[in-house]
């Protein structure tokens, strides 16, 4: 019966630093999607004289691009333009790993 448990054990730790991998990984890989798209909003805006794009595929169109990044879990990026923020004129960011809109695992730049 102990040597059940510590398999399950161990198994569940691997399992649990898998988990972990591959979200750090999702995090990475958008951060890095977030740091292409940055770039192209920002020449839209400095082309278009301030003018809010509707969405990302205003901007993927300026840019004749076939696609723009999506985030670690395949997701396309999210654009708020502009922000209600004060200071801010934009707000860049993935949803995060769950997807859901505004949730408290999203991810700004």
């Amino acid at each position: 019966m102990f040597s059940i448990l510590l398999v399950l054990l161990i198994f569940g730790t691997i399992y649990s630093m898998v988990q972990r991998e591959r979200y750090e990984a999702g995090v990475r890989r958008t951060v890095r999607a977030l740091s292409v798209v940055r770039p192209l909003v920002e020449r839209y805006l400095l082309v278009k004289e301030g003018e809010c794009p509707t969405d990302l595929e205003a901007v993927r169109l300026q840019h004749s691009m076939n696609a723009l990044p999506r985030d670690g879990w395949g997701r396309p990026l999210r654009l708020v333009c502009p922000s209600v923020r004060p200071g801010v004129e934009y707000v860049l960011m993935s949803d995060g790993p769950d997807g859901k809109p505004g949730g408290i695992d999203r991810i700004e730049d």
